[in-house]
């Protein structure tokens, strides 16, 4: 049998526009636990490992287009000072000197539905409800 790429994109493309429209799906394959915590990133995260949680954990970074590590280095504490502050993070960022000096001329990129919905596999993988 010949795999038509086509065929499989525009199903991939009709499923996520019916998925849109719907404004949520339903993995029924696998189960995932959104937590929301009165508690810094890093603590939450070494909180996480120490109850056994050894899988994935992913913890979205607000972060500062303008300035690698924010306002860490001036007391700030806010999310991503308070990781800068705990870790090597900062380091890391300033490496990426071009991403910082265009967002500072250009600004940042609004994106209006700013949920990612699918993995590059084109697995569906969250239960969510925009």
């Amino acid at each position: 049998m010949n795999f038509n790429k086509r065929y499989y994109f525009k199903n991939i493309a009709n499923e996520t526009l019916d998925i849109i429209d719907k404004g949520y799906y339903i993995n029924h394959n696998s189960l995932n636990t959104i937590s929301v915590v009165n508690n810094t990133t890093v603590d939450t995260i070494i909180d996480l490992r120490k109850k056994g949680i050894s899988g994935n954990i992913i913890a979205l970074n607000f972060a500062s287009a303008k300035n690698p590590g924010g306002g860490f280095q001036t007391g700030a504490n806010v999310q991503e000072e308070s990781i800068s502050r705990v870790s090597a993070l900062y380091p890391c960022l300033i490496r990426c000197k071009e991403f910082y000096e265009y967002h500072k001329k250009h600004g940042n990129i609004f994106n209006s539905l700013n949920q990612t919905m699918k993995l590059t596999n084109n697995n569906l993988k969250l239960q969510i409800k925009f």
